[in-house]
């Protein structure tokens, strides 16, 4: 709303049905919850990934449908890897 950006409580504590299903974990939907509403916010565009298999974009819509591709949380999913 704004430069405010709300987060449904619902999606906070349980995710999404999507992404479960494809495998992803619950503080990782956190992550991505944030880092997309606020790129969102702040004028970044939706982008999906090319193709099914690969990680998903951090700015592709993740909740309803991942149309075949990875879930990801982090706009950097290789650096995550490192942790």
């Amino acid at each position: 709303v704004g430069n405010t950006v709300l987060l449904n409580s619902d999606r906070w504590f349980n995710s999404a049905e999507v992404w479960d299903k494809a495998g992803g974990g619950q503080d990782e939907y956190r992550a991505y919850l944030l880092n997309y509403f606020v790129g969102l916010a702040t004028g970044k565009k939706q982008v999906d990934c090319k193709k099914p298999g690969e990680v998903a974009n951090v700015m592709q819509s993740q909740t309803y449908e991942l149309n075949g591709c990875k879930p990801n949380g982090w706009v950097n999913p290789d650096a995550k890897k490192g942790q």
